[in-house]
């Protein structure tokens, strides 16, 4: 028995394009000599329409889901799935991507009890409590924070974030 015959079928859907399956775009793919092209007319009405009413701050007399701030925060949490999400300009890294990497090895440091934090900058917003390990995205890769908040002093500055990410239980014995 060849290992094409242990093979499981699939549906016709399944197979790739190449292989005679169903291309997954069927558009165009946009071309840049003519500006950015992902801009719909909608969102460039949108922002406008928030630049010129100079409301566009997270906290006004409004309840935040009517803010454009409140409306983009529920619109990221609907495109990653999550229950949460921070519209923020300070960040210098991609904290959201950056901590579904870190999860399973956040899960494994959670039964031990050491809670780790990703923090796009040093205000650390999202969460300001201490955590027992916690990175903080800078220009230069990663400071790391032991026993404390993004605000807290380093331990380690710049970490590389590749390095970090593609092996996080070095952090455990870093310092």
């Amino acid at each position: 028995m060849t290992s094409a015959d242990r093979r499981v079928p699939q549906p016709e859907s399944a197979k790739l394009a190449i292989a005679g399956g169903q291309p997954v775009r069927t558009r165009p793919w946009p071309t840049y000599e003519k500006g950015d092209v992902f801009i719909s007319p909608q969102d460039e009405a949108a922002a406008l329409s928030a630049i010129q009413g100079r409301r566009y701050f997270r906290y006004d007399d409004r309840p935040l889901e009517q803010t454009w701030t409140g409306r983009l925060e529920n619109r990221l949490c609907e495109m990653f799935g999550s229950r949460y999400a921070l519209a923020c300009t300070s960040g210098t890294t991609a904290t959201h991507i950056d901590a579904r990497r870190l999860a399973p090895f956040a899960r494994q440091m959670h039964k031990r009890g050491i809670s780790l934090h990703v923090s796009g900058c040093a205000k650390g917003c999202a969460h300001p409590r201490a955590a027992a390990i916690t990175l903080v995205g800078t220009d230069n890769g990663f400071d790391l924070i032991r026993h404390g908040s993004a605000q807290d002093a380093p331990v380690f500055r710049g970490l590389e974030q590749a390095k970090i990410l593609a092996n996080p239980a070095a952090l455990l014995g870093v310092g």
